[in-house]
């Protein structure tokens, strides 16, 4: 047999890139498969057949996982059959596991090179053969950004071109376009496979699932809801494939928390980290996310108790299991179970304990080193958050310098917040910098012009530090506006109103 490679996505769904089909022909003596010894032993009987010497190379490769020592054996059979793109297709599959790229696709390239001019030798069927070169090509550029990942998807298509029905190049494409941010393509082809696996009453459920996912990133993507119906019954359909799909039931659960449904969504984060611990009860980097979005949400709901326990859980596993020291989203995910307990531990007036938590929070994330785009992108947002919140604790125990260093940490991170600028102008007004303050609020209703709080802070160090009461009426006016309920902004105007 011959194969091919691939890898996986970088997050906590199915692989994005599946392995090629195995497309050489069988050994030429089967009584010796899987039987290295005796492998080597025809070798030596026979030294210039090109196909004992493929059959040795690829039982060593496939399976012992010993690519390293394959190669030898892969290179001679080249030697012996240099035309035969099947031997080829193999040896780069071989290269690419022991970290050599360039040299893989060189030889999928030219194995392509020998199927497309007709100069291709051996037993194994031609287009199969190319086929699968073109699906190795593009794992091999999959996932490498910009031009890579250009070039990925040209071979993919290729691939498309030869054999449209291709499931594992459809959902090698599919999961190229969700990597890369096309996540309207990538549910297209998600919606190809499903038809390819025989309709949704035959696919798989990973399938359906990341068929959802990529729904719902869609939506996030375009800033609208148009697809949110259809992902949900996609990610329901995946359930009723295989109820303990953890992937499934954690991006459901997400979704109906974003729709207001606390109580399903806390229905399905539950049932989902039920099946993740049945699966294995060790495997922190699915345990913790899940029990970090319980908590989060019990916190949302206002029961502070349940949700603290919850996320002590959470890392009390992460550091059993060493999380952090793995890195990269691992690292990433043990952090934001430190950011969300000292949240709630805030919440619930442990502020001592609050603010351990959020130093380990912000100490961890700042460490993640990753070239990820994903797994950036998710520190960045669990840093942000740390830093906001940790300039508030800080900001309630009087320590506003600090608080302010915090506050303008967060922003570089998530500009624009105006939640966090807020807080930020509040803080500079209290140490005397009240120009900053404003500034502070002036660019926070740039982004958010409707902000009730921006507003009526604004009106307030208008009317206190510079007397300017129409500026102050202004956007006192606008708070009221913006809140018809807000109190404060009420007394304030009737106040701004009399002495006007």
């Amino acid at each position: 047999g011959g194969g091919g490679g691939g890898g996986s996505g970088g997050d906590d769904l199915p692989p994005l890139v599946k392995q090629a089909d195995k497309v050489t022909a069988p050994p030429p003596e089967p009584k010796f498969a899987n039987d290295i010894e005796r492998f080597k032993h025809a070798v030596k009987g026979e030294p210039d057949n090109a196909h004992l010497h493929h059959a040795l190379a690829f039982a060593l490769a496939n399976v012992e996982k010993r690519y390293k020592d394959a190669l030898p054996s892969y290179k001679r059979a080249i030697e012996l059959e240099p035309t035969n793109a099947a031997f080829r297709v193999d040896h780069g599959v071989a290269l690419a596991a022991v970290g050599r790229r360039e040299d893989a696709i060189a030889e999928h390239r030219e194995a392509v090179r020998l199927c497309e001019n007709g100069t291709a030798t051996g037993d194994a069927d031609v287009t199969v053969v190319l086929v699968n070169a073109l699906i190795e090509l593009g794992n091999a550029y999959s996932g490498t950004g910009g031009d890579g990942d250009v070039e990925a998807t040209k071979y993919y298509e290729r691939c498309l071109a030869v054999d449209k029905d291709n499931e594992v190049c459809v959902y090698n494409l599919a999961g190229l376009h969700r990597r890369t941010g096309d996540c309207t393509k990538a549910a297209s082809m998600y919606k190809r496979l499903i038809q390819l696996e025989g309709g949704e009453a035959a696919a798989k459920a990973d399938t359906m699932c990341r068929l959802g996912e990529a729904l719902r990133a869609a939506d996030i993507e375009d800033g609208t809801s148009g697809n949110e119906h259809a992902a949900v019954a996609a990610l329901r359909k995946a359930i009723d494939k295989d109820a303990k799909h953890v992937d499934a039931r954690q991006l459901l659960a997400a979704m109906l928390e974003a729709r207001g449904d606390a109580d399903a969504a806390l229905e399905q984060y539950r049932a989902a980290l039920d099946a993740a611990k049945k699966a294995d009860a060790s495997d922190a980097a699915a345990i913790v996310p899940l029990q970090t979005s319980i908590g989060n949400l019990l916190l949302d709901r206002g029961e502070v108790s349940d949700a603290i326990d919850a996320l002590h859980a959470a890392v009390a596993l992460a550091k059993k299991c060493a999380l952090s020291a793995a890195g990269g989203e691992s690292a990433v995910h043990a952090a934001s179970a430190h950011v969300s307990l000292a949240c709630a531990l805030k919440e619930g007036g442990a502020g001592d304990a609050a603010r351990a938590e959020f130093d380990a929070a912000v100490d961890a994330l700042r460490a993640v080193r990753t070239t990820e785009e994903h797994v950036a992108a998710a520190r960045d947002e669990q840093l942000a958050v740390a830093e906001a919140n940790f300039g508030h604790l800080l900001d309630d125990y009087g320590e506003q310098t600090a608080a302010i260093e915090h506050y303008r940490a967060a922003l570089k991170l998530d500009p624009g917040n105006g939640t966090t600028l807020n807080k930020l102008g509040a803080c500079l007004i209290a140490t005397g910098d009240v120009d900053g303050g404003m500034a502070a609020f002036t660019e926070g209703l740039a982004v958010s012009p409707d902000d009730a709080l921006l507003h009526y802070n604004l009106a307030a160090a208008y009317a206190e530090h510079h007397q300017d009461l129409a500026k102050a009426l202004e956007h006192c006016q606008a708070a009221c506006d913006a809140d018809p309920n807000f109190a404060e902004g009420k007394h304030m105007l009737g106040v701004l109103q009399q002495y006007m």
